[in-house]
């Protein structure tokens, strides 16, 4: 847990949870929400399926594809205008980085997806009836479907290291924090 400042002296705790796959994410979700989280931001790696993002780019989903239907990133609005970022269309996930196939990609293209992971639909599947607000942003790692995949996923690269950064400065800069608390 780090416990963040804001301007006026508010104090937000935050805690930073690694997030299984597929519907184990969005049980993971549910809990936080019971447990009383205003707010939460899945950041993760993603695969690129348009040409709008690059590889170690930050994107910013504008909405997700779901199977109930298409959901809202909240975080699209509020990022807009900020440079380092792409906001992207529609981000689908898949239940395994190996349904990640060629007619998978495409089917998911056709229906109107420029991204796809493999957690984080499941978790914006239900966030309207979160208590607070569930926001996304990924890096893109990989380019399903083609020679550039997640196993050529460099982790220790300058480009993928400063995506990481910023991320998380975006994360800090909306929940308001201006500061920490040291203990």
């Amino acid at each position: 847990r780090i416990t963040f400042k804001t301007r006026n002296g508010e104090k937000i705790v935050a805690a930073a949870c690694e997030h299984p796959y597929g519907s184990a994410a969005e049980a993971m979700a549910r809990s936080m929400n019971d447990a009383g989280a205003k707010k939460i931001f899945f950041y993760g790696s993603c695969g690129a399926i348009s040409d709008r993002a690059k590889r170690y780019a930050i994107i910013v989903p504008e909405a997700f594809l779901t199977e109930g239907g298409i959901v809202k990133n909240p975080f699209a609005k509020k990022l807009e205008n900020e440079k380092a970022v792409t906001i992207s269309g529609l981000h689908a996930s898949v239940f395994s980085p190996l349904c990640e196939s060629v007619p998978e990609i495409e089917s998911l293209k056709k229906r109107g997806a420029e991204s796809i992971d493999v957690e984080s639909a499941h978790v914006m599947r239900d966030s309207e009836r979160f208590n607070g607000t569930v926001n996304s942003l990924f890096i893109v790692s990989d380019i399903p479907g083609t020679q550039n995949t997640l196993d050529e996923w460099d982790r220790e690269n300058d480009d993928y290291v400063r995506a990481q950064m910023k991320a998380l400065d975006l994360i800090i800069g909306a929940i308001g924090a201006t500061g920490v608390e040291l203990k």
